[in-house]
């Protein structure tokens, strides 16, 4: 069955959405890698979208860079990728960047939008988990 789009709405895009999440996750899972629809950009005639893929090492690296980093911007170890509550929203922590003193935490929201987080003894992080 397929569904025909003469524009993009608020209301048809969520149903599109999906559909190529679910094309790129086999894609993902035929290279062995993960891939995941990110932030997008809606116009009525347009979608610009935003798509990530990662590789097995990428995601392994990232936690291991997290735990070794954690200490110093007074995170907990462990949290890569766990979900935490800023300011009433709810993140997923990403990665930690020693390249960014001041906000070294990247943070993504439930749309896959990304943002940077400052240090945890600057802000009051409440880990979901």
């Amino acid at each position: 069955m397929s569904t025909k789009i003469d524009h993009f709405n608020k209301a048809n895009y969520p149903a599109f959405e999906a559909a190529l999440q679910a094309a790129l996750t086999k894609v993902g899972a035929e290279f062995g890698v993960t891939v995941e629809v990110g932030s997008a950009k809606i116009s009525s005639t347009e979608a610009t979208i935003v798509v990530r893929a990662q590789s097995p090492l990428g995601e392994q690296l990232t936690s291991k860079t997290w735990d070794l980093l954690a200490e110093q911007f007074h995170f907990p170890k462990g949290k890569c990728g766990k979900q935490f509550l800023f300011n009433g929203k709810v993140f997923t922590a990403i990665s930690l960047s020693s390249e960014r003193i001041k906000y070294p935490l990247t943070g993504e929201n439930v749309n896959g939008k990304r943002f940077k987080f400052p240090a945890g003894n600057r802000a009051v992080f409440k880990w979901v988990d």
